[in-house]
Formats: C-alpha cells, structure tokens, sequence
C-alpha cells in the first residue's frame, strides 16, 4: 500500500454519487488521495467535503468524460494537487437515467451521448492517464460495467439482457488497454 500512497492519487469518475462515491469516501478513509471526477458540481463538491475519518486527500474536478479536453484536466490537475496518479476508476456512465425502451425508440442524440460517456469516455480517461500511471511504476485501472438495476458492479461479464452495446464492446477492449508497462 504505502508503493501506492507514494504515487500520487487515483482518479474516480462518477464520483458524486451511488457506487463512485462509495469507492472515494472508503479510499479517503484508507489514506488514500483521491480525485473525485464528475459532471455535478454541487455533488461533488460535497462529497469532496464530507467528513470522513483517515488521511486520504481529496479534490473535486469538474468533468465532462465526453470531451478529451476535460479528461485531460482532470489528470493534470490530479497530477498538480497530488503529485502523480496511480490509479483511474472508470466508473462514470449513463445508464440509470435511462428510459428502457427498443433501440428503435431511442432517440439519436441520447444515442450519441450514451455512446459518447459509456464508450469514448473510457478511451479518453484511459488514454489521458496513460503517462502518469506509468509513471507510478505501479498504475492501475478498473473499468465498471453495470448491471441492468445499477446497484451491482463486476468486472466481468455480466448476464445482464440490457445493457448500452458500448459495454460489450469495453469488455473486448479492456483485455487490450493491459498492462500499461507496455504502453
């Protein structure tokens, strides 16, 4: 662990709220520095200042995971605050606000968005990482997938009959993103 806490901090998005800001509350108990990544600025600010027992360290980057530009702050700011990133949680997603419906009723443009949070989104944090986690010597990320009722999380395949096709696709491309030692 103290390998870890040398390295700087991990990077959580969709840390705001549900299972994101779980994972950054419990690091922060453990001592860990986190970044708490998310597109709600009242929420994550508070969860950036909730008291929480343990040392861990916490900021609060506004970020829009769709946007290159944004993934790339959020690293060089988590970077700045902390001194380095050993760690990246793609955790951020569109799901749970969804409307279940058939593909065929689903609008274009909510379509694209899904696409570009659950799918592009995870391209961008992953590839704005990169150097940093390298640089840890020790760098690691984990890419959830959600279940249809969004209160369970695996990193393996899930069963689950609705899901965005994005996911099937992350859980081909994850094998291929490892290990960063190679990058």
């Amino acid at each position: 662990m103290e390998r870890y806490l040398a390295s700087g901090a991990v990077i959580i998005t969709g840390a705001a709220h549900g299972i994101g800001r779980r994972m950054a509350l419990t690091s922060v108990a453990e001592g860990v520095d986190v970044c708490i990544a998310d597109w709600n600025e009242e929420k994550g600010n508070s969860v950036a200042t909730e008291p929480t027992p343990g040392k861990g360290r916490r900021i609060f980057v506004k970020t829009d995971v769709a946007d290159e530009a944004s993934c790339a702050t959020v690293v060089a700011k988590t970077v700045e605050a902390f001194g380095g990133a050993f760690g990246l949680v793609n955790n951020a997603s569109i799901f749970s606000t969804l409307t279940m419906r058939p593909f065929w009723e689903v609008p274009s443009d909510e379509w694209d968005r899904v696409q570009k949070v659950n799918l592009t989104g995870v391209f961008n944090r992953t590839r704005a990482a990169r150097e940093p986690l390298v640089a840890s010597g020790c760098g690691s990320i984990v890419t959830f997938r959600r279940r249809r009722s969004c209160s369970a999380a695996r990193i393996t395949r899930t069963t689950c009959r609705r899901r965005p096709a994005s996911w099937d696709f992350l859980a081909r491309w994850r094998g291929s993103s490892a290990p960063m030692e190679y990058a």
